[in-house]
Formats: structure tokens, sequence, C-alpha cells
């Protein structure tokens, strides 16, 4: 289903290039550090705006302080229509040089559209320009006006009086509309959206501002903004404190709502100064019901994204397993996936699909598709190297650390094991062993469910892995698994004899003896670049 979406975007994007109607909304989001997860909350916001055909997409991605480059980092803003921020320095002291924050400045003055997205308010408490263009934002007790709503009316708090900036945990709430303007026109006058962080007592200075909508909060007793505008010079500004994306999930129902949808990419119009044409949804969510839209993330070239799979063949893959097993098949390629079959045929070794090339810091993401019927294992290796000298198995051993694909027991899926020769254990958890104790395991893992085709024809589970360093992470149907420091494992001298554990190839694995039928496909990944950031 996403290959075609994915072709039918395409044809889309073809149509509207042979008619001259090219995307003509020129956004530049700039990313780099946050408390939030900035990287994938770029993704999302690139998707959206992608997957709608309306917008060229350009990123920046701002060096931390003492990251090189920093001092030559000089974004061209005139050329953008808009700006996203989704970079927030609370917490890490990070700022912008002072010539990109003058050439912002003017930027704006000028007509140029800003939209805050979530907490990048929380960011430059010290520009005094800045806090001007969001109005509200992330700040102490005597940081600026708060803003409440009264019978209708804004009020102002004055600086010093109430609390600092905070928000509850995250949670549903009912949106009241406030003043009318094109980006919500045509929207009810109240409704549903899911897992928000309402900050109450957003200060700042509050200038030039006009709150579009809010909410009641209990704990405070009053009615906060949720989302603004602001008049900046000739410039827009909007911010707001939906679209939430915190380290440990992926595509949460803050990204599914439709209202934020629709919300975000009328925004963007508005703020390029295009007349707001994106349609209000017959699904927009009402005062007593949710409505949600998950939606495919944009895996573009400029990005460095690489699909693993063409859909086709098995070109940039290849085989590894012991000399008896060679001319039997298990591995093939069908039309959209990869199929591993060893039903009724569980004579064979360890067997390997490699890729081949190597990879070193990346992010990979596939889906892959399990049975309740078949009882075998797989897996997928990283940072992994084939050894055909190797003496134990006498023939050869694919040598490197494994994300664990598991049918039957769906907790061990996303957990850690090291197939590497003087290890073979699980190295996340840590156990001495390849038994799997489930009370080791991680409360993450413990909370991990698979779909299975036997039971819907469909059912499709994804599969995410981030190595960044000694760094690990994965998850599993959007929700994290593992999030470990391999360091003293990873990088030991045991890996680096091996050639393996910082680099190596990525490997789907079928596992010895084992009766098992599994499917991948959508296998993407694109390499991460350390130095852009220090932490």
């Amino acid at each position: 289903m996403k290959k075609f979406y994915s072709s039918l975007l395409i044809l889309f994007m073809s149509v509207l290039t042979a008619y001259g109607l090219k995307p003509d909304v020129r956004v530049l989001i700039i990313d780099g550090y946050s408390n939030h997860d900035w990287s994938y909350t770029t993704e999302v916001i690139t998707s959206l705006l992608e997957n709608d055909g309306n917008f060229q997409v350009d990123i920046s991605t701002a060096p931390y302080n003492d990251a090189p480059g920093f001092e030559k980092w000089r974004p061209d803003f005139k050329k953008y229509d808009v700006v996203v921020q989704n970079c927030n320095s609370l917490g890490n002291g990070n700022y912008w040089p002072e010539p990109v924050q003058k050439d912002f400045e003017k930027y704006m003055e000028n007509g140029g559209g800003l939209y805050v997205f979530h907490s990048g308010n929380n960011s430059f408490e010290k520009w005094e320009e800045y806090n001007k263009m969001i109005g509200l934002g992330w700040r102490k007790a005597d940081g600026g006006d708060a803003i409440e709503i009264i019978d209708g009316k804004m009020k102002r708090i004055p600086s010093g009086q109430g609390a600092k900036t905070s928000h509850g945990k995250r949670r549903d709430i009912v949106v009241e509309l406030l003043e009318d303007h094109p980006i919500n026109q045509g929207y009810p006058g109240k409704w549903m959206t899911p897992d928000i962080e309402l900050y109450t007592y957003a200060r700042g200075p509050a200038e030039n501002l006009t709150v579009l909508s809010y909410t009641y909060d209990s704990k405070t007793d009053k009615n906060w903004p949720v989302d603004w505008v602001v008049n900046y010079g000739k410039g827009r500004v909007y911010n707001a404190t939906t679209g939430h994306l915190w380290h440990d999930v992926r595509m949460p129902p803050s990204i599914q709502c439709v209202a934020f949808q629709t919300t975000f990419l009328r925004t963007i119009q508005w703020l390029a100064g295009r007349t707001v044409s994106h349609r209000v949804p017959d699904n927009f969510p009402t005062v007593s019901e949710i409505s949600l839209n998950e939606f495919n993330l944009a895996y573009r070239d400029k990005d460095g994204w690489e699909s693993l799979y063409n859909g086709t063949n098995l070109n940039g893959w290849h085989t590894e397993c012991l000399p008896e097993d060679r001319e039997k098949i298990y591995w093939k390629a069908e039309e959209g996936y990869i199929e591993c079959n060893s039903l009724k045929r569980p004579d064979h070794n360890y067997y390997w699909l490699v890729s081949d090339g190597e990879y070193d810091d990346f992010q990979l993401r596939l889906e892959f598709q399990v049975f309740k019927s078949s009882t075998g294992n797989s897996g997928v290796q990283f940072r992994s190297r084939f050894n055909n000298a190797d003496e134990k198995s006498c023939g050869g051993w694919l040598n490197g650390p494994q994300v664990d694909i598991h049918p039957p027991w769906p907790l061990r899926c996303g957990l850690i094991y090291d197939e590497s020769r003087g290890y073979q254990r699980w190295i996340y958890p840590s156990l001495p062993n390849s038994k799997m104790i489930e009370e080791e395991a991680p409360k993450t893992a413990l909370k991990t469910l698979l779909v299975y085709a036997d039971q819907e024809p469909d059912a499709w589970n994804s599969m995410e892995l981030i190595c960044q360093g000694t760094q690990i992470r994965t998850f599993v149907n959007g929700k994290r698994v593992s999030n470990f420091d391999a360091s003293g494992i990873l990088d030991d001298k045991i890996h680096e004899n091996l050639g393996t554990g910082m680099k190596g190839h990525i490997a789907l694995q079928l596992h010895s003896k084992d009766e098992l039928l599994i499917r991948f496909r959508n296998l993407y990944i694109r390499p991460i670049h350390i130095e852009l950031s220090n932490k």
C-alpha cells in the first residue's frame, strides 16, 4: 500500500510539473537541538508538507555552539516563504549566531512567515526580538506577561504575578475558538484534540498578538491559549502548543489528529501570504469525538534516505551460509517484499540475506510480516561481518549484533542479541547467555505487541533501528523498546578484531533448524552525521 501511495504521489507531482504547477510555497525547517525528538519531528513536518503536494521543503540543521561549522552556518532566509522553527535551546544553552539572528529579524520585518513548532517557543530567552516574534513562550514567572481568557476576552497577567510556564500530563482537551481567522475558517466552535501538553502561564511581550483558540485547565481554574498569531513588522508568526513528539513513540495521537494536520497546512499557507485553500475535511473532530489520520512518512533522497529493496529482485543483497546449504534457496524476492520461507524444510544451518553495503551510524526503518503458525526465529543484524574461516561453524559465521524478531514471543522483538563469537548472548538486556528471562527484560519490552498475517492478511509490523556511536535505539510498532549505550561492548577489542560492532553490513536472519515464514518490505536507511551535533 505504501509503495502504491508513493507512486501515486510521484505521478501527482509529475502532473503538476507538466502543467507548470510546481509547489509554490517554499518552506525551510530549522532543527538541530531540542529536549524533544527534533529529528523525528522534522520528518513529520516534512512528510505532511510533501504529501500535500503544494510545498517545497528544505532543511537546515543548526549546529551546537561548540560544534564545527557554527560560525559558518548561515541560512538564506530570503529564499523561503515560511520558516518552521523546530529547534529548542531549553536546557542546552544553544543559540543562533548573531549574524543569523540579524538576518532572521530582517527577514521577518520584511514579510517572512514563522511557524513556531510546539516546544520551539522554549528557545532563546535572551533574544529580545525573538520574544517579540513569538509573543508568548516557555518562560520564568518574571519573563513577561501571561494571557488568560475571561468571558471571551484576552486578559493580561502581569509579569511576576502567578507562576512560571508549565504543563501537566498530556491529555485530551476540548478546544474552543476565540477569534475567526483565515486559518480556522470553517471550523466548528469546539472540538476534541488528543494527547496535548497544555501550557499554563506562557509568557512574553504579548504584543500585536491574537489568540485564536483556548481551553480550560482545572488545576489553575483558568482558560489558556492553545494557539495564537503575532504580527512582527510585515511578517506573520504562528505559535501553538500542539504537535508534541517525545523520544519514546512514533506517530502518536497528537500528530495523527486531523485538527492538528489541517491547522498545520492551512497555517503554512497563511504564513506564506497565500489564500488558505486547504480543505477542512469532513472527518474534522467534533466536541465529543477525536479524529485520527495516520500518514506515510516521506523518504526523500535529498535527506539521505535510500531504499534497500527495489521491489523486484535482490540486487544489493547476497546470501551467506555454510557450504552445505549453498544450493538451498530460502530467501527470495516477491513483488513488493522479501520473503524467507523454510516451512517443512528445517534441514539448514543459519542462513543470512546480507546487504552489499556497509553502514556505521545510521537510521533503518522496515516493515515485517509474521505468522502465528510460524514458530521460527529471525532478526535484523547490523554492523555485522561474515567470517568464512570461522572454526566453530566449520565454514562461516556472521558476527555482529542483532535486533531480535521472535513471532512466538513478542517480548523479545526489538531487544538486542549479539551473535559475535566471544559474546553470543543478550546485551540488552544484559544476560549471561541466549536464554531470555522475562523478569530481566525492560518494561518497554513487556508492552510489545505484534500483529499476525494468518489472522489478518494485510497485517504488517514496523521496526526502526537507530545506531549513533555506541548508542542504540529500537522501536517496534511505533513504541521504543531498546535505548542503551553499548560502550565497552560494541567498541571493545573482540568486536574490533572481528570488524564488527561499529561498522558492517545489515542482514536478515534465518535461525538454524527453524521453520520460518517471514516477509520484509519498505526497507529504508540513511546515514547519521554525528558532527552536526555534540550530543
